[in-house]
């Protein structure tokens, strides 16, 4: 069913966050994508109705996180997602338990460094960030940053040249 100008139509949508393991078989030329953990993310109204607290796609991100490290403490992973999972506290919890985040940043991102140890006896906030560091724009324009050129196999098995 469409909504028009004269009736508007709403429904009840579910919305999947899903974790997959990324995988290359010997008869593929390409990597599959294969679902082993999913959660279903209620939204904010069903959750008010239930009197619960609503948790975002990043909250529900961290705890599969969280969730995956307690499964497989020793394994090295990788987690790739979309410019929403650009988020300091994910970030955070990924770098303290070892993983690697892979994200999109905008070009224009305010990136800070990690905020350095406060004496006891200082009073007030802890900082929550540290100091300003370059923009992505800035190290575009800078001469004397050496940037490699790499090749990554694209999906229709041709190698693509990046810089990076």
């Amino acid at each position: 069913m469409r909504s028009s100008r004269s009736q508007v139509v709403n429904t009840t949508g579910l919305k999947w966050l899903v974790m997959a393991l990324s995988l290359r078989f010997n008869f593929a030329k390409r990597a599959f994508a294969l679902p082993f953990f999913t959660v279903l993310e209620p939204s904010a109204k069903s959750t008010k109705k239930q009197g619960k607290r609503h948790k975002t796609t990043l909250d529900w991100s961290i705890q599969m996180v969280m969730q995956l490290v307690r499964w497989a403490p020793a394994v090295p992973f990788i987690l790739v997602g979309d410019g929403g999972f650009a988020c300091a506290k994910l970030a955070w919890t990924c770098f303290k338990n070892n993983i690697a985040l892979v994200f999109r940043l905008k070009m224009n991102a305010s990136i800070y460094a990690l905020p350095g140890e406060v004496p006891p006896s200082k009073r007030g906030r802890k900082p929550k960030k540290g100091i300003g560091l370059i923009s992505f724009k800035k190290m575009l324009k800078m001469e004397d940053l050496a940037w490699k050129e790499v090749e990554i196999p694209g999906y229709d098995g041709k190698r693509k040249k990046n810089e990076g």
